[in-house]
């Protein structure tokens, strides 16, 4: 796990925009460590950069959960909500696609 954990945080000085290493880091920190501050802090990153995940909000509103910061869960469930009605739904993206 030593050498797994060096490489997120590798990963993380030499592209510190990548929302899957965020996502990674904060999901070791929620699952492993059980560090929920330090997981949700992470997994905020992970979400503001990429906020089509949907696995980093979920993962996210369980940190919040578990921390009991109720609004906290609650706005990022919203987000969550908001980004999800927003995406283009995938057929139509296929659609758009085979019309280039």
């Amino acid at each position: 796990m030593d050498r797994i954990w060096k490489s997120f945080l590798r990963s993380l000085k030499l592209n510190p925009d990548l929302p899957s290493t965020y996502y990674w880091i904060g999901v070791v920190y929620l699952r492993r460590k059980q560090q929920y501050n330090l997981a949700a802090q992470y997994l905020l990153q992970a979400v503001q950069r990429a906020p089509g995940s949907g696995a980093a909000y979920q993962s996210l509103i369980q940190c919040y959960r578990l921390l009991g910061d109720d609004a906290k869960a609650e706005e990022q469930t919203r987000k969550y909500r908001e980004a999800m009605r927003s995406a283009q739904p995938l057929s139509d993206l296929k659609a758009v696609l085979e019309t280039q």
